[in-house]
């Protein structure tokens, strides 16, 4: 039962969480802003929800870019 015992014990007790940063690229952040643009025009929606849905993502994307720099 010993070698069993070793099994389970790697397989479910030795993980440990990988972490994996992804850097957006501001073309990205670019074309995200564009589509949002082109959706309101499409669908006639109120400019303010646009304009809002585009600095909530601006602030997203400071607020990461700091806490990357405070990791280094």
């Amino acid at each position: 039962m010993s070698w069993y015992s070793n099994i389970v014990k790697k397989i479910y007790y030795n993980k440990e969480p990988k972490v994996i940063e992804v850097e957006m690229p501001d073309d990205v952040t670019d074309e995200i802003e564009r589509s949002l643009w082109l959706i309101k025009d499409e669908l006639d929606l109120p400019t303010e929800e646009i304009e809002i849905a585009i600095a909530s993502r601006h602030i997203s994307m400071e607020s990461k870019k700091t806490a990357m720099q405070q990791k280094q």
